[in-house]
């Protein structure tokens, strides 16, 4: 009983002494936070002096380590998902607020003519799209086109004021 005991204990010296150590060896990152920053920065070609970063986590992604870093730079909002590792983006989303005072046009929007604007903005063709929508709502009373995109592994959200033609609020969410 008693060598049953100590060779217990000897195996869970082992154990903490070489495993414990390698599974943190393999959560630990190859970049640094200030690297995962920067690669952020460059992908939007903004300099670290415009923005302002939020709190930047460092957590696993299916058995790989990433950073999930968040920036702010005017009316715009970013989330970037980047591995630890290799620095290799893994997800992109933006949220951008726009201008509301664009003058009223002559008549309203079409629902065509919204998806176009949508399609432009994103610099997709209807072609390239793997699903889309379009749906006519109203938003504080006011009607509005909002339109969904998806290409791939990129979203495009999209909601347009039916009478201004006007960009109302955009989210973008790129999976790499």
């Amino acid at each position: 009983m008693k060598k049953l005991i100590i060779r217990s204990a000897i195996a869970a010296m082992c154990f903490a002494t070489f495993a414990v150590p390698a599974f943190a060896a393999s959560a630990k990152s190859a970049i640094t936070e200030s690297e995962a920053k920067e690669i952020a920065l460059n992908n939007e070609s903004f300099r670290a002096e415009d923005v302002t970063f939020g709190k930047v986590i460092i957590d696993m992604d299916e058995g790989s380590p990433e950073y999930e870093l968040t920036f702010a730079i005017g009316n715009a909002k970013y989330e970037y998902d980047i591995n630890a590792k290799t620095g290799e983006i893994t997800s992109i989303e933006r949220d951008v607020a726009l201008d509301n005072t664009l003058p009223k046009k002559e008549q309203a929007l079409t629902e065509d003519e919204a998806f176009k604007a949508a399609l432009d903005h994103a610099g997709l063709e209807k072609k390239d799209l793997t699903e889309y929508f379009i749906e006519k709502d109203s938003e504080d009373g006011n009607e509005v086109y909002e339109i969904y995109l998806e290409k791939e592994d990129s979203e495009y959200n999209y909601t347009i004021a039916a009478r201004t033609g006007q960009f109302l609020e955009m989210d973008f969410d790129i999976d790499k």
